[in-house]
């Protein structure tokens, strides 16, 4: 009876554990989409960088008696050199603006990955301890395939076989793509199948 509810208490410590990791990776995951985001609608680094080098051209320009003439065959779309320092005041503000939002999603991104390795650690003490007692686990959600995903990132699955795979418990397990093919690498105990599920789906 003790060990059934040792048994119950580790499971029940996993599953809790879990939760939160899977709140960690969903910020994570969040926090990618955004830099994507950000990187590809508000970078302003490359037309700066045109812009101060057309304003280069037209400062060095004026020291030619064919002046226009350059200017016209280097910058020939751009009505006047005031319109030019416009635009660059308006991109060097973006910029400031751009390179704030990127600090702060950098300071978010580090904060939930150091959350993320900490829960880590708290649940591979938990399927050791598991394992050690030949006590195992019945996988009810799809939270616990991602957080069991996140484990066998960096390990193998010799390491952590701790899933109840007996068919009386197999009608909890959740169903879909993902859930399926992590299920087959590990029944089949295919390290390299689990890399690739891992790869595909974490």
């Amino acid at each position: 009876m003790n060990s059934t509810m040792n048994e119950y208490k580790l499971q029940s410590y996993f599953k809790s554990l879990c939760n939160s990791f899977t709140i960690a990776y969903s910020q994570v995951k969040r926090l990618e989409k955004e830099e994507d985001t950000l990187e590809t609608t508000y970078s302003t680094y490359e037309e700066l960088r045109i812009v101060e080098n057309l304003l280069q051209i037209l400062e060095l320009s004026k020291d030619f008696s064919n002046a226009e003439q350059i200017r016209e065959q280097y910058v020939p779309q751009i009505s006047s050199e005031e319109e030019l320092k416009k635009k660059k005041e308006k991109l060097e503000e973006t910029k400031a603006w751009y390179q704030e939002q990127e600090k702060q999603l950098k300071y978010e991104m580090r904060f939930w990955s150091m959350e993320m390795e900490r829960l880590k650690d708290r649940i591979r003490e938990i399927l050791i301890r598991m394992k050690a007692q030949q006590f195992s686990i019945i996988i009810t959600s799809q939270k616990e395939i991602i957080t069991l995903m996140g484990i066998y990132q960096n390990s193998l699955l010799s390491e952590y076989r701790v899933i109840n795979t007996q068919e009386k418990y197999l009608s909890t397990f959740p169903t879909g793509e993902m859930c399926e093919a992590f299920f087959r690498a590990y029944e089949l105990e295919d390290e390299e199948g689990m890399k690739d599920v891992v790869q595909k789906y974490f």
